[in-house]
Protein backbone atom coordinates (compact mmCIF):
# COMPACT_ATOMS: atom_id res chain seq x y z
CA UNK A 1 0.00 0.00 0.00
CA UNK A 2 1.28 3.52 -0.64
CA UNK A 3 2.35 5.08 2.29
CA UNK A 4 1.57 8.42 1.20
CA UNK A 5 -1.70 7.78 1.60
CA UNK A 6 -1.90 7.12 5.11
CA UNK A 7 0.38 9.74 5.63
CA UNK A 8 -2.35 12.35 3.96
CA UNK A 9 -4.95 11.00 5.88
CA UNK A 10 -3.16 11.54 9.48
CA UNK A 11 -3.05 14.98 8.02
CA UNK A 12 -6.04 15.73 7.26
CA UNK A 13 -7.21 14.39 10.51
CA UNK A 14 -5.26 16.13 12.70
CA UNK A 15 -6.11 19.22 11.01
CA UNK A 16 -9.63 18.59 11.10
CA UNK A 17 -9.42 18.27 15.03
CA UNK A 18 -7.39 21.37 15.69
CA UNK A 19 -9.27 23.54 13.51
CA UNK A 20 -13.19 21.78 15.38
CA UNK A 21 -11.40 22.65 18.62
CA UNK A 22 -10.52 26.15 17.51
CA UNK A 23 -14.31 26.46 16.79
CA UNK A 24 -16.47 28.10 13.92
CA UNK A 25 -15.54 31.72 14.98
CA UNK A 26 -11.98 31.17 16.19
CA UNK A 27 -8.94 32.60 14.06
CA UNK A 28 -6.70 30.57 13.78
CA UNK A 29 -2.59 30.73 13.63
CA UNK A 30 -0.78 32.51 11.25
CA UNK A 31 1.64 29.92 10.39
CA UNK A 32 -1.08 27.26 10.27
CA UNK A 33 -3.19 29.88 7.82
CA UNK A 34 -0.21 29.22 5.67
CA UNK A 35 -0.12 25.83 5.97
CA UNK A 36 -3.99 24.87 5.12
CA UNK A 37 -3.40 27.33 2.25
CA UNK A 38 -0.64 25.65 0.97
CA UNK A 39 -2.84 22.00 1.18
CA UNK A 40 -6.05 23.67 -0.42
CA UNK A 41 -3.43 25.01 -3.15
CA UNK A 42 -2.36 21.32 -3.56
CA UNK A 43 -5.76 20.07 -4.02
CA UNK A 44 -6.71 22.23 -6.35
CA UNK A 45 -3.73 21.96 -8.87
CA UNK A 46 -4.43 17.92 -8.12
CA UNK A 47 -8.19 18.22 -9.26
CA UNK A 48 -7.66 19.68 -12.17
CA UNK A 49 -4.11 19.80 -13.54
CA UNK A 50 -4.10 15.71 -12.95
CA UNK A 51 -6.12 14.18 -15.66
CA UNK A 52 -7.88 11.17 -13.68
CA UNK A 53 -7.14 8.11 -11.70
CA UNK A 54 -3.44 7.14 -11.31
CA UNK A 55 -2.75 9.65 -13.49
CA UNK A 56 1.11 11.77 -13.17
CA UNK A 57 -0.69 15.04 -11.82
CA UNK A 58 0.61 16.78 -8.67
CA UNK A 59 0.36 13.60 -6.84
CA UNK A 60 1.07 10.82 -9.49
CA UNK A 61 -0.04 7.29 -8.89
CA UNK A 62 -2.49 8.29 -5.66
CA UNK A 63 -5.55 6.51 -5.63
CA UNK A 64 -8.68 8.82 -5.36
CA UNK A 65 -10.61 5.98 -3.52
CA UNK A 66 -8.61 5.76 -0.24
CA UNK A 67 -9.98 7.19 2.85
CA UNK A 68 -7.47 10.32 2.58
CA UNK A 69 -10.48 11.43 0.13
CA UNK A 70 -12.92 11.21 2.62
CA UNK A 71 -10.30 13.15 5.31
CA UNK A 72 -9.48 15.46 2.43
CA UNK A 73 -13.12 16.53 1.91
CA UNK A 74 -14.23 17.10 5.94
CA UNK A 75 -11.18 18.76 5.71
CA UNK A 76 -11.82 21.03 2.84
CA UNK A 77 -15.18 22.97 4.73
CA UNK A 78 -13.54 24.11 7.50
CA UNK A 79 -10.11 25.42 6.00
CA UNK A 80 -12.00 27.42 3.69
CA UNK A 81 -14.33 28.76 6.41
CA UNK A 82 -10.77 31.08 6.82
CA UNK A 83 -11.12 34.25 5.07
CA UNK A 84 -7.46 34.93 5.07
CA UNK A 85 -6.72 30.86 3.97
CA UNK A 86 -8.64 31.76 0.84
CA UNK A 87 -6.84 35.05 0.56
CA UNK A 88 -3.63 33.05 0.14
CA UNK A 89 -4.80 30.23 -2.01
CA UNK A 90 -4.61 31.91 -5.42
CA UNK A 91 -0.98 32.34 -5.06
CA UNK A 92 -0.24 28.96 -3.29
CA UNK A 93 -1.94 27.79 -6.76
CA UNK A 94 0.17 29.54 -8.91
CA UNK A 95 3.09 29.08 -7.28
CA UNK A 96 2.58 25.49 -7.21
CA UNK A 97 1.70 25.17 -11.23
CA UNK A 98 4.72 26.98 -11.86
CA UNK A 99 6.78 24.86 -9.79
CA UNK A 100 5.14 21.56 -11.85
CA UNK A 101 3.60 23.09 -15.23
CA UNK A 102 5.99 26.17 -16.22
CA UNK A 103 4.30 26.33 -19.33
CA UNK A 104 0.43 27.04 -18.17
CA UNK A 105 -0.88 30.49 -17.83
CA UNK A 106 -3.47 31.29 -15.15
CA UNK A 107 -6.13 33.23 -16.48
CA UNK A 108 -8.88 34.32 -14.19
CA UNK A 109 -12.20 34.36 -16.09
CA UNK A 110 -16.08 34.54 -15.54
CA UNK A 111 -17.21 34.06 -18.76
CA UNK A 112 -16.32 31.22 -21.46
CA UNK A 113 -12.36 31.69 -22.88
CA UNK A 114 -13.36 31.68 -26.39
CA UNK A 115 -14.80 35.64 -24.93
CA UNK A 116 -12.90 35.93 -21.51
CA UNK A 117 -13.96 38.11 -19.08
CA UNK A 118 -11.52 38.67 -15.65
CA UNK A 119 -13.31 40.06 -12.45
CA UNK A 120 -13.60 43.12 -11.83
CA UNK A 121 -10.11 44.74 -10.70
CA UNK A 122 -11.81 45.39 -6.88
CA UNK A 123 -12.58 41.56 -6.83
CA UNK A 124 -10.94 40.49 -3.32
CA UNK A 125 -8.65 37.76 -3.23
CA UNK A 126 -10.52 35.37 -0.93
CA UNK A 127 -13.20 35.63 -3.82
CA UNK A 128 -10.32 34.71 -6.54
CA UNK A 129 -9.46 32.08 -4.14
CA UNK A 130 -12.71 30.14 -3.34
CA UNK A 131 -13.49 30.23 -7.15
CA UNK A 132 -10.58 28.34 -7.45
CA UNK A 133 -11.66 25.82 -4.96
CA UNK A 134 -14.96 25.52 -7.05
CA UNK A 135 -12.74 24.55 -9.85
CA UNK A 136 -11.63 21.85 -8.29
CA UNK A 137 -14.85 20.76 -6.71
CA UNK A 138 -16.60 21.28 -10.56
CA UNK A 139 -13.98 19.25 -12.09
CA UNK A 140 -14.09 16.57 -9.20
CA UNK A 141 -17.57 16.03 -10.07
CA UNK A 142 -17.28 15.97 -13.44
CA UNK A 143 -15.37 12.64 -12.94
CA UNK A 144 -11.91 13.87 -11.47
CA UNK A 145 -13.00 12.14 -8.07
CA UNK A 146 -14.81 9.11 -7.12
CA UNK A 147 -19.08 9.72 -7.85
CA UNK A 148 -19.22 8.91 -3.73
CA UNK A 149 -17.10 12.71 -3.34
CA UNK A 150 -20.17 14.72 -4.72
CA UNK A 151 -22.18 13.93 -1.38
CA UNK A 152 -19.44 15.67 0.56
CA UNK A 153 -18.89 19.02 -2.03
CA UNK A 154 -21.49 20.86 -1.21
CA UNK A 155 -20.86 21.46 2.55
CA UNK A 156 -17.34 22.72 1.29
CA UNK A 157 -19.85 25.20 -1.02
CA UNK A 158 -21.22 25.80 2.64
CA UNK A 159 -17.55 26.58 4.06
CA UNK A 160 -16.45 28.81 1.38
CA UNK A 161 -19.94 30.92 1.95
CA UNK A 162 -18.70 31.48 5.75
CA UNK A 163 -15.09 32.35 4.36
CA UNK A 164 -16.76 34.91 2.61
CA UNK A 165 -18.54 36.68 5.03
CA UNK A 166 -21.76 35.23 4.27
CA UNK A 167 -22.16 37.43 1.20
CA UNK A 168 -24.51 35.26 -1.41
CA UNK A 169 -23.01 38.20 -4.16
CA UNK A 170 -19.59 36.96 -3.74
CA UNK A 171 -20.14 33.26 -3.70
CA UNK A 172 -21.27 33.72 -6.70
CA UNK A 173 -19.03 35.66 -8.62
CA UNK A 174 -16.70 32.92 -6.90
CA UNK A 175 -18.72 30.54 -9.02
CA UNK A 176 -18.19 32.21 -12.27
CA UNK A 177 -14.49 32.51 -11.82
CA UNK A 178 -14.45 28.63 -10.60
CA UNK A 179 -16.81 27.77 -13.93
CA UNK A 180 -14.81 29.76 -16.09
CA UNK A 181 -11.18 30.37 -15.13
CA UNK A 182 -8.75 28.57 -17.31
CA UNK A 183 -4.90 27.49 -18.35
CA UNK A 184 -3.23 29.24 -21.24
CA UNK A 185 -0.08 27.02 -22.35
CA UNK A 186 3.22 28.43 -24.28
CA UNK A 187 3.21 27.60 -27.04
CA UNK A 188 -0.34 28.75 -27.70
CA UNK A 189 -3.11 25.45 -27.98
CA UNK A 190 -6.51 25.20 -26.79
CA UNK A 191 -7.65 26.83 -23.56
CA UNK A 192 -8.09 24.46 -20.81
CA UNK A 193 -11.07 25.06 -18.46
CA UNK A 194 -10.25 24.04 -14.51
CA UNK A 195 -13.73 23.44 -13.81
CA UNK A 196 -13.47 20.65 -16.66
CA UNK A 197 -15.87 19.34 -19.63
CA UNK A 198 -19.07 20.47 -18.74
CA UNK A 199 -19.91 23.51 -16.44
CA UNK A 200 -18.22 26.00 -19.47
CA UNK A 201 -20.06 24.39 -21.95
CA UNK A 202 -23.22 24.67 -20.35
CA UNK A 203 -26.23 26.55 -22.36
CA UNK A 204 -27.02 29.76 -20.29
CA UNK A 205 -30.81 28.18 -18.87
CA UNK A 206 -28.24 25.14 -17.32
CA UNK A 207 -25.94 27.34 -15.65
CA UNK A 208 -28.57 29.60 -14.59
CA UNK A 209 -29.87 26.41 -12.74
CA UNK A 210 -26.93 25.92 -11.18
CA UNK A 211 -26.51 29.72 -10.15
CA UNK A 212 -30.07 30.26 -8.76
CA UNK A 213 -29.44 26.73 -6.83
CA UNK A 214 -26.27 28.17 -5.12
CA UNK A 215 -27.76 31.03 -4.43
CA UNK A 216 -31.05 29.46 -2.47
CA UNK A 217 -28.82 27.78 -0.39
CA UNK A 218 -26.77 30.95 0.75
CA UNK A 219 -29.97 32.55 0.86
CA UNK A 220 -30.99 30.02 3.69
CA UNK A 221 -28.06 30.91 5.96
CA UNK A 222 -24.98 29.69 6.73
CA UNK A 223 -26.22 26.87 8.68
CA UNK A 224 -29.10 26.09 5.41
CA UNK A 225 -29.72 23.48 3.03
CA UNK A 226 -26.27 23.20 1.11
CA UNK A 227 -26.89 19.74 0.85
CA UNK A 228 -30.11 20.20 -1.84
CA UNK A 229 -26.95 21.24 -3.91
CA UNK A 230 -25.56 17.61 -4.68
CA UNK A 231 -28.55 17.17 -7.39
CA UNK A 232 -27.65 20.73 -8.94
CA UNK A 233 -23.77 19.69 -9.37
CA UNK A 234 -24.72 16.52 -10.36
CA UNK A 235 -26.65 17.50 -13.34
CA UNK A 236 -23.91 20.72 -14.51
CA UNK A 237 -20.94 17.86 -14.18
CA UNK A 238 -22.80 15.54 -16.66
CA UNK A 239 -25.31 13.81 -14.68
CA UNK A 240 -24.73 9.84 -13.26
CA UNK A 241 -21.41 8.62 -14.45
CA UNK A 242 -21.65 5.31 -15.85
CA UNK A 243 -18.88 3.63 -16.22
CA UNK A 244 -15.95 4.25 -14.21
CA UNK A 245 -13.22 2.26 -12.79
CA UNK A 246 -14.53 4.08 -9.12
CA UNK A 247 -15.08 1.71 -5.93
CA UNK A 248 -17.91 2.42 -3.30
CA UNK A 249 -17.26 5.20 -0.92
CA UNK A 250 -14.07 3.50 1.41
CA UNK A 251 -14.40 3.70 5.25
CA UNK A 252 -11.82 5.53 7.29
CA UNK A 253 -8.37 3.31 8.04
CA UNK A 254 -8.68 2.01 12.01
CA UNK A 255 -5.10 2.13 13.11
CA UNK A 256 -6.15 -0.14 16.46
CA UNK A 257 -3.55 -3.12 17.38
CA UNK A 258 -0.71 -2.16 14.49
Amino acid sequence: EDPRNGILEGFYGLAVKVMEGIGPDGAFPEEFEERLAEVVGVFIADWTISRGKFSGGPCPGLDPDDPATLLLLEFLPLACRSANVLAKVAQKFTDFVASTQPSAILRISTSSPHSPQPPPPSTPPPVVGAGLVISALLNGASGRAPPWALEFMPSTFGGLFQGLGNNTASLLLALKIGSFSYFEMRPPSPARVLSGKYVSRLKPAAYNDLENCVKACADSGCGGKWKDLKNALKMATGRKKKSTTYKLKPSKRSYENQ
